[in-house]
């Protein structure tokens, strides 16, 4: 008896890809490409206690973020659109 498992996932890997999310100081960058250039969609981010800190409306496909008002942390930026989700935990240097 041969039984073969093959790794499946509901995740298809290029869309995955197409989001980069990264901090520098202060700032949050927001990039998508490819087929997930779709701006209709929304950007979240929420301190480490699920607070959030700032919401708005995603309107271009490159995004700069200034969190002046933030203090030193970790931070979680959600963003939705289309049918994806995506988060990512970011350091913020104030």
């Amino acid at each position: 008896v041969m039984v073969t498992v093959s790794a499946a996932t509901a995740i298809n890997e290029t869309e995955q890809n197409t989001r980069k999310i990264w901090a520098y100081d202060n700032t949050v960058a927001i990039q998508l490409t490819g087929e997930d250039l779709s701006t209709d969609g929304e950007i979240s981010i929420y301190n480490m206690l699920g607070q959030p800190v700032y919401n708005s409306s995603l309107v271009q496909p490159t995004t700069q973020i200034q969190l002046t008002e933030a203090a030193t942390g970790y931070y979680i930026v959600n963003i939705n659109n289309n049918r994806l989700a995506t988060s990512k935990r970011v350091f913020i240097v104030r």
